[in-house]
């Protein structure tokens, strides 16, 4: 261990030779430490409100001006560092026009020297890209030429879109068409084996029971038999043939046979039941075989 002295109060200590060549400056405790590096502290004015603050001089040596609060450093700031003053004047604004608007506005230079188009405001701007940044002009165009799936014309298409998109189409029309020719029978996502009118024993009795229950109306729209001029359709809630599926069989119209007609027989009268049925018009009935409806009908 080396003596040396405090250099807070004077008052010998003992170091290790490792702590007084690392060590600079040698106290004898923390209070002491405290007391050194208050008293190399001074005292100097807030540049902006001018209260009095408690800066160590390596703080004043590497600040030029020192302020109480960020607050405050920021105010002084837009009050002292502007025009001239500033680090980043480059000869002030210039006037120059709105590239889609035409009107006219001032922009620093360091803008007008850096950005290729100049805009009033973000709404010119967005107008601006949407009727200029799209298709080949967009930077990040990467088309691919195709053809339409329906009339062959050549088209254009991102990858993200070929990737989304298993046939491309010009045009709605175009779609609407190709739909028509290809998405029909057991090609439709929607194909459910098709048509298959025999719905059991009871199904004639059961039909009649729930028009008679349900006033011949349509429980969807409310439109009654004289407004249809027809009665109208029964519709099974849970699927015939749902019914037939869970029971272990697969109604085809092509393909009917004895096991088939046995199935539908045992499960008719479940599928069948008036809580099973509800009356709906032809327009409804379409609707509700695609998109489903929550039933709330008495039975």
């Amino acid at each position: 261990m080396c003596l040396t002295r405090c250099d807070h109060c004077g008052e010998e200590v003992h170091k290790k030779p490792v702590e007084l060549k690392r060590n600079k400056h040698n106290f004898c405790n923390e209070d002491c430490l405290a007391g050194w590096r208050r008293s190399k502290r001074r005292i100097v004015k807030c540049d902006h409100c001018g209260c009095p603050l408690e800066r160590a001089i390596s703080t004043l040596r590497r600040n030029e001006h020192n302020f109480c609060s960020p607050d405050h450093y920021f105010k002084w700031r837009s009050d002292n560092l502007v025009g001239e003053k500033s680090n980043f004047w480059k000869g002030g604004g210039r006037i120059i026009c709105c590239d889609y608007c035409g009107e006219e506005f001032e922009r620093t230079s360091f803008r007008v020297e850096n950005y290729e188009h100049q805009f009033c405001d973000g709404n010119c701007r967005s107008k601006w890209m949407s009727e200029n940044l799209r298709g080949e002009n967009h930077p990040s165009w990467k088309g691919i030429e195709i053809e339409c799936d329906c009339c062959g014309n050549v088209l254009k298409r991102t990858p993200a879109q070929l990737r989304r998109n298993d046939h491309n189409f010009c045009d709605p029309v175009c779609y609407g068409r190709w739909s028509s020719e290809n998405r029909i029978g057991d090609n439709h996502h929607r194909w459910k084996g098709g048509h298959f009118p025999y719905y059991g024993p009871n199904w004639f009795s059961q039909r009649q029971l729930a028009r008679e229950r349900d006033n011949h109306a349509c429980q969807k729209c409310g439109a009654m038999k004289e407004e249809l001029g027809q009665e109208p359709d029964v519709h099974h809630i849970k699927s015939f043939h749902a019914f037939v599926r869970d029971a272990g069989g697969v109604i085809d119209k092509d393909d009917i046979t004895d096991e088939l007609f046995k199935i539908i027989g045992k499960v008719s009268r479940k599928a069948n039941r008036l809580d099973n049925l509800i009356c709906l018009c032809r327009s409804c009935h379409v609707y509700v075989e695609n998109n489903g409806m929550n039933y709330e009908h008495n039975v």
